[in-house]
């Protein structure tokens, strides 16, 4: 059975794990390569969209702040055609 390594792409970011390590991969020798079934671990792509994603919803809230009638709330407000 081929052993494992568990890397990182220079260029990209991302996490993967090689049977040959090339040139532009970082060996990530505090992460292991594979599962306790001897698969490798699946890849982990470097995204910065869950950093956005937590900062953006501290920072605002989609409910209402109970001030304003929702469209539920006051059906009387609408008008009929």
């Amino acid at each position: 059975m081929p052993e494992f390594v568990r890397v990182r792409d220079k260029d990209t970011g991302h996490e993967y794990s090689v049977v040959h390590v090339q040139d532009h991969h970082e060996v990530l020798k505090d992460k292991k390569a594979v599962d306790a079934n001897g698969r490798p671990y699946p890849a982990k792509p470097k995204t910065s969209v869950a950093k956005k994603a937590t900062a953006s919803k501290s920072s605002t809230s989609s409910k209402p702040s109970g001030d304003e009638p929702t469209e539920n709330q006051n059906p009387e407000s609408k008008e009929s055609s």
